[in-house]
């Protein structure tokens, strides 16, 4: 078994930027870092029927004691009637998360990890696992893109990171927290990982044990590039493996692009009632010519990226 070498830095967007349900306890730097003074977000006005998005792209991990958010950040959201997000992960919807997660993430039985995995990749999770002191039995049933959604959020925490201090968990509790609206929903996230064939499934568990520390280092670069602002570094990071075969346009398809139309087209029936929004959704959605900014632009909102001083420029 080979895994797709790149895939380290996919998975790393996936579980920072990509689905918040991928998220489940868990969150590669051990300081709390700087938010940026150039955030990345953007305001898109309905010429139409005047409604108005602040789309603030968000990270679903983060430190402990981060700085606050920068002005622009506060003054949007306070002059928002509602919060946005991509699925409510707090209370009692965490734990309907929970128990979905557990429920969608095993097989039926008789179905066992030995039936769908080569045995290089077994031999390589048990490895990783008696390294980290963790019998067999504390993935077996699971389905392989679950058990890659573990072992990613633990290496994740190694490093500090944590779901509970994630961007959008943040403004969900937040004590001037305002009226929720949830654009997808927690089954159709988990849908999309369970439709994964299954040898792209194995690719990413493959690449998730990589001894080499890619994920660290993949990590830390989309970590470092999301507090800078750098809107061009982050699309070069999460979308760099997309040329390498039919199976990462499959992954990316599904799991970033495919959403995007979707979280769009309820973005944009959303501001048809002339209401003023603050969207808190994975900064991967907002990158590229088919990210959320250009796909609203694409549909006659005038969107601007808002710099740290709250002036404005072009959609790139």
């Amino acid at each position: 078994m080979s895994g797709w070498g790149g895939f380290a830095s996919s998975l790393a967007a996936l579980a920072l930027f990509g689905c918040a349900a991928a998220a489940p306890e868990a969150g590669c730097s051990t300081q709390p870092g700087s938010r940026t003074s150039d955030p990345l977000m953007w305001r898109a006005d309905d010429p139409v029927h005047g409604g108005v998005l602040y789309l603030f792209g968000s990270i679903h991990f983060d430190l402990e004691g981060a700085s606050p958010f920068p002005n622009p950040v506060e003054s949007a959201y306070a002059r928002s009637d509602e919060l946005v997000v991509e699925i409510d992960v707090s209370g009692a919807a965490r734990t309907e998360l929970s128990a979905e997660l557990d429920e969608r993430g095993h097989f039926e039985t008789p179905t066992k990890l030995a039936d769908v995995l080569s045995a290089p990749t077994i031999e390589r999770l048990e490895a990783y696992l008696e390294q980290r002191g963790l019998p067999f039995s504390f993935v077996e049933g699971m389905k392989p893109c679950y058990i890659t959604n573990v072992l990613v959020a633990m290496e994740l925490r190694e490093g500090g990171y944590e779901a509970e201090h994630g961007v959008d968990l943040q403004f969900i509790r937040r004590f001037d927290r305002k009226p929720l609206v949830e654009i997808e929903t927690a089954s159709g996230q988990l849908e999309l990982l369970d439709r994964l064939p299954m040898r792209i499934q194995e690719a990413m568990l493959w690449d998730a044990l990589d001894p080499s520390r890619e994920f660290d280092r993949a990590t830390d670069q989309l970590i470092d590039a999301w507090r800078r602002g750098d809107e061009r570094a982050l699309r070069e990071l999460v979308f760099r493996p997309i040329g390498e075969g039919a199976d990462f346009e499959s992954f990316y398809e599904s799991i970033f692009f495919g959403r995007n139309e979707i979280m769009t087209r309820r973005l944009a029936e959303l501001s048809r009632d002339g209401k003023t929004r603050f969207a808190v959704l994975g900064v991967g959605h907002m990158l590229g010519p088919r990210g959320i900014p250009s796909l609203l632009c694409d549909r006659g909102f005038e969107v601007r990226r808002v710099s740290g001083g709250g002036r404005s420029s072009t959609v790139e």
